[in-house]
């Protein structure tokens, strides 16, 4: 039993300390990480420009440590994927991966590199961008030596300071309402409410709505077109159909049911 138990205490103690050792990596690893992210060869430089009204010039320069180090992370994550003939998964060289993929990978390099670049430098310098960054993705190479440079613009929203709005003084208009403006607005609503009634025998008057058949026919082309109980407003300037009439009402105030009217006018 003696025996049982110091063994058992033993197995604790390696379980122990192995959890001890694996967290101690786990922490290293962190911390190296941390220490990648923060140092100095892995910033890029940034650049902000006046570009013109509610607009800024941004130019960065990525550091040559910060393309190779992603040029490592690629083709270590295709190594782990790609199907090479000849090869199992995960075992191809690389500068035969290079070779089939080097275009793509190098592509997917610099759109990653660039994009990451300049959203992280619009947002480290609180720029108030209105819409994407203007980058010519074709145009940039990616450097086998030395930094990757490039700029692109972009609008931001404009920055202003707004006065003290006590003390300014205010011209208030006075607006007076006459008796016609008011007989107006009354004669209006009761148009707009009112009922229309038959005046079939009366000769019609300006204001009146008529019923009636038209003819519409284009000069020298044979083909019109009949346009049968359609309803026209008469007024100083109306339509007929589709078609603006100026002077509509000369033409059909005092007219009755039965009568022809003609007219010609000019569409646009």
């Amino acid at each position: 039993m003696a025996d049982e138990g110091q063994s058992e205490a033993l197995k604790d103690e390696d379980s122990t300390e192995l959890k001890d050792e694996e967290s101690t990596e786990l922490k290293d690893e962190e911390s190296t990480e941390q220490k990648e992210e923060e140092s100095p060869e892995l910033k890029n430089a940034v650049t902000i420009e006046e570009a013109g009204p509610c607009k800024k010039k941004v130019i960065i320069e990525i550091p040559q440590a910060k393309i190779k180090k992603l040029t490592e992370k690629q083709y270590e994550d295709l190594r782990k994927e790609a199907l090479v003939p000849g090869f199992r998964k995960g075992r191809a060289p690389r500068r035969l991966l290079e070779k089939r993929f080097g275009k793509e990978t190098k592509e997917q390099i610099k759109l990653t590199l660039l994009s990451d670049a300049s959203k992280s430098a619009i947002e480290d310098n609180k720029l108030q961008a209105l819409g994407e960054p203007d980058i010519d993705f074709e145009d940039i190479e990616l450097p086998t030596e030395g930094p990757l440079t490039f700029d692109f613009e972009v609008e931001v929203r404009p920055e202003f300071d707004l006065p003290k709005l006590e003390g300014i003084p205010v011209t208030r208009t006075k607006l007076e309402v006459t008796d016609e403006q008011i007989d107006r607005e009354i004669e209006q609503m009761q148009r707009w409410a009112g009922v229309w009634t038959p005046r079939e025998e009366e000769a019609v008057e300006l204001e009146d709505q008529i019923i009636a058949d038209a003819i519409l026919k284009v000069e020298e082309i044979e083909e019109e077109e009949k346009l049968d109980d359609i309803e026209i407003y008469v007024r100083k300037s109306g339509f007929v159909g589709a078609i603006p009439v100026e002077k509509l009402d000369e033409l059909l105030v005092g007219a009755k049911s039965g009568d022809t009217k003609e007219t010609s006018v000019e569409v646009p």
